[in-house]
């Protein structure tokens, strides 16, 4: 059976430390389309989201200033976060929307 997870390999200029190759989970596969996310969704978060790090894991948050600043990231991504397990493993565990971001680093 082969693997059938999207791995996105991203290119941050603005904050070079966190390109990479992200891979997602099942789990996190499972939740993008539960939530009515798609690749897309996640490839804009990897790629302009604000990287906090808490509780083990580095959260990448696209907020207001976030869907201010660059013009690839909609409106509609305000509140998307997803947790990945480090920058060096690359694992997307989760995706979500929420409306309480994270305090800023």
């Amino acid at each position: 059976m082969t693997d059938r997870r999207p791995t996105f390999i991203i290119d941050r200029t603005h904050y070079p430390k966190a390109s990479g190759q992200y891979e997602m989970s099942e789990h996190a596969l499972r939740r993008m389309y539960a939530r009515s996310l798609g690749p897309g969704d996640v490839r804009r978060g990897l790629r302009f989201g604000r990287v906090v790090f808490a509780r083990g894991a580095a959260h990448f948050v696209l907020g207001k200033n976030e869907v201010g600043r660059y013009k690839p990231v909609v409106p509609d991504d305000d509140g998307l976060q997803l947790v990945v397990s480090s920058l060096n493993e690359g694992t997307v565990l989760t995706v979500y929307r929420n409306t309480e971001t994270l305090p800023r680093a």
